[in-house]
């Protein structure tokens, strides 16, 4: 059933969201949906205006979709605007959200940008990936208990349960007015090449069933995400021991034959070693090179620094139990090293966030081996507390 206001007496469940426990308790409020756009009349929306990109309905198993070929190699931007003459009003509900349904019958991924701007001009930015030949339910929440919370994470587990895949959260107001929504954008960003999408049953739901513990315990002892299942997830210390076994092997037997010690090639052209990587000009073209003297090309993930790989534990400590930092140290803490707490500071400590600290399973005590894991902030550069006591679940012991 495509056309009109659907009401729901509960939202399927049988998909758990990301983050989700299925031990949790689930609110019971009837959801109700009411139907922007299901396209089967088969005309394009004339509210819709497509940039870098030719719209068509097309035929669909479930009826009538619109299909958006994205022009996205020739050009850096492309997207589909829909603006009504009359702003919408998606007011009513506790918790209220934008769904779609979005298909991607093409063999590469499509990472697409959702732009909400309500009449006063203030804008959310979302995102998500749609797999290669994949797709499904796609939502952004806009009103609720979750928007408001102050978690210090990027975007939080699904509070929402079994409507299916959460835009991300970029950046702009999570908080609109949903009493004059003025226009809501899909869009890509630098893909390499033309990609194809569907998009339907465009809708407004209210009141989903929401999982009152979805902040709670979602990170386990090993600092992974605590309620779903992955690929290479580490379940013991002996796995995590294995893990790191077979990495040091392979590592060891990865070194290519025309490499030099430090990945330079041997088989080009050899310039002069001063022991240091260097860059220089060769043929006209800026080159690195090795300290042996050898052009090399380096790639990898951008900005790993292991000194900063901390997160707040909820915890902090007495005033005068910390020691300050002497005023003439510009070194940022983060670049310090860990700084464990004396012992003669720990009656001092406490719970200064519990979202904060109910987020772990488990934290080690300062008497455990990997009590040395724990540091000090005394600033923090967001989240729910302005300073304290996180933990490294990544330094080397």
């Amino acid at each position: 059933m495509k056309r009109g206001s659907i009401a729901v007496l509960a939202l399927l469940t049988s998909t758990m969201a990301v983050g989700a426990s299925s031990q949790s308790p689930v609110s019971s409020s009837a959801a109700t949906q009411d139907m922007i756009f299901d396209f089967e009349d088969g005309i394009v929306p004339a509210s819709l205006q497509a940039a870098n990109a030719q719209v068509s309905i097309v035929k669909t198993a479930e009826g009538h979709a619109l299909r958006a070929d994205l022009q996205s190699r020739e050009n850096l931007y492309t997207s589909l605007t829909f603006r009504p003459a009359t702003p919408w009003d998606w007011r009513g509900g506790d918790v209220v959200g934008l769904a779609l349904e979005i298909r991607n019958p093409g063999g590469e991924s499509v990472q697409l940008n959702l732009d909400i701007v309500d009449g006063a001009g203030r804008a959310a930015t979302r995102s998500t990936v749609i797999p290669a030949r994949g797709g499904g339910t796609y939502y952004a929440p806009l009103k609720g208990p979750d928007l408001k919370a102050d978690t210090g994470l990027r975007d939080d587990p699904d509070y929402w349960r079994g409507v299916g895949r959460k835009f991300t959260w970029m950046w702009g107001s999570k908080e609109l007015d949903l009493a004059g929504i003025r226009e809501f954008k899909i869009g890509s960003i630098s893909l390499a090449s033309d990609r194809s999408i569907t998009i339907d049953q465009v809708r407004i739901i209210r009141n989903p069933s929401t999982d009152p513990s979805y902040l709670k315990g979602i990170v386990d002892r090993y600092g992974q995400a605590a309620k779903i299942d992955f690929v290479g997830k580490v379940k013991s210390d002996a796995q995590l021991q294995a893990a790191a076994r077979a990495e040091v092997a392979q590592l060891r037997g990865a070194a290519l034959s025309d490499r030099s010690r430090y990945g330079g090639w041997k088989n080009g052209p050899k310039l002069k070693a001063t022991g240091f990587f260097r860059t220089e000009k060769v043929d006209g073209k800026w080159a690195m090179v090795d300290p042996e003297g050898y052009l090399y090309f380096a790639t990898g993930i951008d900005n790993i620094r292991m000194a900063n790989l901390t997160t707040m534990t909820g915890y902090d400590f007495k005033p005068g139990s910390v020691k300050p930092r002497d005023a003439n140290d510009v070194t940022p803490e983060d670049s310090a090293g860990l700084y464990r707490m004396p012992d003669s500071a720990l009656p001092g400590r406490f719970v200064a966030s519990q979202l904060r600290r109910e987020m772990f399973q488990w934290i080690p005590s300062y008497s455990d081996p990997l009590g040395d894991h724990f540091d000090y902030r005394s600033e923090v550069h967001s989240g729910p507390l302005k300073k304290g006591r996180p933990i490294a679940f990544t330094a080397p012991t």
